[in-house]
């Protein structure tokens, strides 16, 4: 299990996940640091809950490969319905999935016609936060546009109570309207968020992936870490203990190439170095 927090604004959308990843059968902690998140087409951020491999991949990576070289609306019907696939194969037990996605969709080419959104993918919740007792056999799909309100907060993953998302959410819009189309506020409310609830449940992890898309970087075509958050796809890596290592999520670009496993390694007069595996459609 893990605990996924997305918010959306007028200007700027917000995804925060944590990197544990345990097994579902023990308990135990495989690694925390797992990759969750994912950038499609930069206009979409994604992050999963559930089942860590489909198909035998990592499942960021088997999400990457549903929209690389494929039209968004598309590669959407398609996740839902390879997903029923997928998790079949595994006990009816431990076939919890849930994608959920913050990001923009667009009326025309003109920035100021892009609609701030969510969409969820999953087969035992909603936007909403309706949670079902079990898993059922096929996915359904929710969206949600912010219309009028200032913002709005979502969350998939460990249980979180429903009057902290109320509050999350007011700080959230307080952040927007006074500093309109900066997220930097809204990250670290969302990254403290999350880092609350990994002090009280073991099974959330305290090592983080923030990313962010601002309106005005839409349709994103490069990767900045922890720097202009105000105009890029903006990405920071937080680890409780400090590291010299950046990791990035998974980025599928409008061509379907995939970049995974991406490190940056920083040095302290910059960045040193990079590694990282590019592939196309699965």
């Amino acid at each position: 299990m893990t605990l996924i927090l997305g918010a959306i604004t007028r200007d700027s959308v917000v995804l925060v996940s944590d990197r544990r990843l345990t097994d579902g059968r023990t308990g135990r902690i495989v690694t925390d640091k797992e990759n969750k998140t994912v950038c499609i087409h930069g206009c979409l951020l994604a992050g999963y809950t559930g089942l860590a491999k489909l198909d035998r991949q990592p499942t960021h990576l088997w999400i990457a490969n549903r929209f690389a070289g494929r039209d968004t609306v598309e590669a959407f019907r398609i996740l839902r319905d390879d997903a029923a696939k997928a998790v079949r194969k595994y006990d009816r037990r431990h076939q919890w999935l849930a994608v959920l996605f913050v990001g923009w969709a667009n009326r025309s080419e003109a920035k100021q016609d892009l609609i701030p959104c969510a969409f969820l993918v999953s087969n035992y919740m909603t936007l909403h936060g309706l949670r079902l007792a079990e898993p059922r056999s096929e996915f359904f799909a929710d969206k949600i546009t912010l219309g009028n309100r200032r913002s709005m907060v979502f969350s998939a993953g460990c249980n979180i109570e429903a009057q902290s998302l109320v509050e999350l959410n007011r700080t959230i819009g307080r952040y927007a309207e006074a500093s309109p189309g900066n997220p930097t506020g809204i990250a670290n409310a969302l990254a403290g968020a999350v880092s609350s609830v990994a002090d009280k449940n073991s099974i959330v992890g305290k090592y983080l992936m923030i990313a962010s898309l601002p309106r005005v970087a839409v349709p994103a075509d490069q990767l900045i870490f922890g720097h202009n958050w105000q105009t890029d796809l903006a990405a920071a890596y937080y680890d409780p203990n400090g590291t010299t290592v950046q990791y990035a999520p998974t980025i599928v670009d409008r061509n379907g190439v995939v970049f995974s496993n991406m490190e940056v390694y920083l040095l302290p007069d910059g960045i040193g170095g990079s590694s990282g595996d590019i592939g196309g459609p699965a």
